[in-house]
């Protein structure tokens, strides 16, 4: 059966300045986002409010961070925002309706989702934050710049803020696998390990307090995280690899180490780098550990 067309937004205004493009399949975003408690692998409830707050974040990027707390229902909200505007100037407004957006989000347009959707909408055009990213990434706003709604028409106006473009470097974004994500949806550190494998080609061992620390987990005993963790991994390795794309895990002590398959852009990266080292090519259904050499497939 043909795949129904996905709803789009009118887009006005402009300037030529655009995000880059990935495939309908996926869903692209700064790495600061994926390598961050920014959006934190919280449950929904009672949100902190943060004043200047530092962001636990993975070594070389800082966020100080003004506003909600947010979460991955967040995030979902901002990657499909995101989706909406990579074929036009990052800082045109887009109207699309609340049904459309709910579409795109896959949930049913029902008046409780409506004013979930409205408030994550607000909080994401209400936070302030300041991004280093390296030596030459700086970031100081939004993660939306306008979100207004017509109660008349029910169409919504977004705007993103244009800075953002800076985030969207070659090797400052990752396209996640909506599919994945989406079968994940409700398991909020499920979720946010997707997404932060997703932005590692070949992830490095991680102790289970630094996971701790960059998911935002509010869950203070270490042995129930621990539990926690193992749940959302193998939840994580079934949506992978239902999906085609070989996810495995193993702790050893305190360690978490990963196995998974590159996306093609991550492969690309890591050619070039093995092609400098002589080292031959990985192929596509390759898997990679870090710290080792790539392991075939077959």
């Amino acid at each position: 059966m043909p795949r129904a067309a996905e709803p789009s937004a009118t887009v006005v205004g402009g300037t030529s300045r655009s995000l880059p493009l990935w495939p309908n399949t996926d869903r692209g975003v700064p790495n600061i986002a994926l390598r961050s408690a920014l959006f934190g692998a919280i449950a929904k409830g009672a949100r902190s409010c943060f004043e200047r707050e530092n962001i636990p974040a993975q070594k070389n990027i800082t966020i100080s961070y003004t506003g909600a707390q947010l979460d991955q229902g967040d995030l979902d909200v901002w990657l499909t925002v995101l989706h909406l505007a990579k074929n036009q100037p990052i800082d045109q407004e887009c109207t699309i309706t609340a049904s459309e957006l709910l579409q795109l989000l896959q949930l049913t347009d029902t008046g409780a989702n409506r004013k979930t959707l409205i408030s994550r909408l607000s909080r994401l055009s209400a936070c302030a934050l300041e991004v280093q990213a390296g030596p030459l990434i700086h970031f100081e706003g939004s993660l939306i710049n306008k979100f207004s709604r017509d109660e008349y028409s029910r169409q919504l106006t977004i705007r993103l803020n244009p800075g953002l473009h800076k985030m969207f470097a070659h090797d400052q974004f990752t396209q996640i696998h909506w599919g994945v994500r989406q079968t994940l949806n409700g398991h909020y550190l499920a979720q946010w390990l997707h997404a932060f494998y997703s932005s590692h080609a070949a992830p490095f061992p991680r102790k289970i307090e630094t996971l701790h620390r960059l998911s935002g987990s509010k869950t203070t005993d270490q042995s129930k995280f621990r539990q926690l963790l193992h749940k959302a991994l193998d939840a994580l390795g079934r949506s992978s690899t239902d999906h085609g794309q070989p996810f495995s895990y193993c702790m050893e002590g305190n360690l978490v180490k990963i196995e998974k398959t590159p996306s093609k852009a991550q492969r690309r990266h890591l050619n070039k780098r093995q092609d400098e080292k002589k080292i031959p090519l990985l192929q596509a259904g390759d898997t990679v550990a870090a710290g080792m050499g790539y392991r075939h497939s077959r």
